[in-house]
């Protein structure tokens, strides 16, 4: 016999059978429920109410258990597949959650006009650097990860994070791949000094306004020179100079900009663009991708570039895209051999309505036929389809430690 409760009133102990979410199969339905941080888990689901057994030990050899892992069998089988892949994901996000609350911190210390020491700022470095120099793709992929709804924040952990993947893949040693990543951390720190209601204006600054915003560089160089090091200071001094010399503050050309400077300047630009603003929506890498490619040359060094979008792959981690087969999905893993195929959430069926979200490798194909099952047909804007790529995959994640504990 079955009673429907609301998600708030259940208790360990208890078997869900259902939930109102008809699509919705865990691994824990059917069995007596162990653990309280399973609410949380409906609850990102959008659940607000379950079906419980009232004859608990009728229920529990019922077909339904049976049935139930029938429907979560094949992904229990993807995520055994990729546990691998899925533990590295995991780690790096603890450790940019972790982070993003320690530049929080940080951040919110310089706002209230105290200053910031290498000593700090080296605990949040550290704790990438040994990822970023053995697995740096990896480490590039969680860039789109926003762990805090300040945007100077995530901004600043995003562009330390590129940075030290991109400074990996230019073979830089340890010691200088600490200094590019300490320089993206701190690239906008001037911003402190830049009235709140410019950087958040909604519409487009006036001359005036613009010439103020400027000022953030110099700014961000006299609140840390002589406590930082050379190459932090040109990061920060240097990242909005242009190939083509139209950048600020001084105009400089490509030879004549320092190279922590330029590396600094593309990941700057790539997570600007792929950030939601108070004035705009993120784009999708893809979109970002090309619209840098425009200003190859130009804006940003060709070399550097063309490395940079190497090291993110075609479909970034956290791109959503559509599958020829009318499914969206939201990319987990980049392929780098094989950058149209990355490993992806499925989050939709083929009408686009709301699935039990499963692991799909894009990179299978049929033997005889030597076909892809699936293939990308487009990136897609996540928030015209209201997907928070975050959210699935963090959600994800958690999941799979449910099926690891209950499956």
């Amino acid at each position: 016999m079955l009673k429907a409760i609301p998600i708030n009133e259940i208790k360990t102990g208890m078997i869900i059978l259902k939930c109102d979410k008809e699509w919705l199969k865990l691994p824990f339905f059917g069995k007596p429920l162990e653990s309280d941080d399973i609410i949380k888990i409906l609850k990102n689901y959008g659940v607000s109410k379950v079906y419980i057994s009232v004859d608990q030990e009728e229920n529990r050899s019922s077909n339904f258990e049976a049935t139930a892992e029938e429907e979560v069998l094949n992904n229990t089988a993807d995520i055994k597949k990729y546990s691998a892949t899925i533990e590295e994901v995991s780690h790096i996000q603890r450790i940019h959650k972790n982070s993003v609350e320690i530049v929080q911190d940080i951040l919110n210390d310089v706002r209230k006009g105290n200053s910031v020491y290498m000593e700090d700022i080296t605990l949040v470095i550290d704790q990438f650097l040994e990822d970023c120099f053995k697995k740096p793709t990896l480490v590039a992929s969680v860039a789109r990860i926003k762990h805090s709804d300040d945007y100077e924040v995530s901004h600043a952990m995003n562009v330390s994070i590129l940075n030290m993947a991109l400074g990996r893949k230019l073979g830089l040693d340890i010691e200088q791949m600490k200094m590019v990543g300490i320089g993206g951390l701190l690239h906008d720190i001037g911003k402190v000094k830049i009235p709140e209601n410019l950087l958040k204006k909604p519409g487009k600054l006036t001359d005036e306004e613009f010439a103020i915003v400027k000022k953030h560089p110099e700014y961000g160089y006299e609140m840390l020179k002589g406590r930082f090091p050379q190459p932090v200071l040109e990061s920060v001094l240097f990242h909005h100079e242009r190939a083509d010399g139209s950048g600020y503050p001084f105009g400089l050309k490509d030879s004549a900009i320092p190279r922590f400077a330029k590396i600094t300047s593309v990941s700057d630009v790539y997570d600007a663009i792929t950030s939601d603003k108070a004035y705009k929506n993120g784009s999708s890498a893809p979109k970002a991708i090309s619209e840098m490619l425009k200003s190859s040359g130009i804006q940003f060094n060709n070399v550097l570039l063309k490395m940079f979008i190497e090291i993110l792959g075609g479909y970034p981690s956290g791109t959503v895209v559509l599958l020829d087969t009318g499914e969206i999905a939201v990319v987990f893993k980049e392929n780098h051999k094989v950058p149209q195929y990355p490993l992806v959430i499925v989050v939709t069926d083929k009408n686009q309505k709301q699935c039990q979200p499963y692991l799909f490798d894009l990179n299978e194909y049929n033997l005889l036929t030597k076909k892809h099952y699936k293939t990308i047909l487009t990136a897609l804007d996540a928030k015209k389809y209201e997907i928070d790529p975050n959210k699935v995959i963090e959600m994800f994640i958690n999941n799979t430690s449910l099926e690891a504990r209950y499956g």
